[in-house]
């Protein structure tokens, strides 16, 4: 696959999973407004690595000319929030 393929199909695998899991965004928002010990469980046994991985990703996919040259933090954050808040917001939608 060329590198853009590539990137559609890591956003699309992104949208599938939080169109399936709703509660992922949901829980963690949960957790970060009550800053406890339960936030840090989830964020040294699941989102460090996470995090780390998509942003390996999204610098291979600046590098390739596919993401604008953006701080990938900050791309992170705004790719996440445009997949999964559709999906966390859905019951005030309807």
């Amino acid at each position: 696959l060329s590198p853009r393929d590539q990137f559609e199909a890591e956003i699309r695998k992104g949208i599938h999973y939080y169109a399936r899991h709703p509660e992922h965004l949901r829980i963690l928002m949960h957790e970060t407004m009550n800053h406890g010990a339960r936030l840090q469980w989830i964020v040294d046994n699941f989102q460090n690595d996470l995090i780390a991985e998509a942003l390996r990703r999204i610098r291979e996919h600046i590098d390739a000319g596919v993401l604008p040259d953006v701080d990938p933090l900050h791309l992170y954050y705004a790719m996440s929030g445009a997949i999964q808040m559709i999906f966390t917001l859905a019951p005030e939608l309807h």
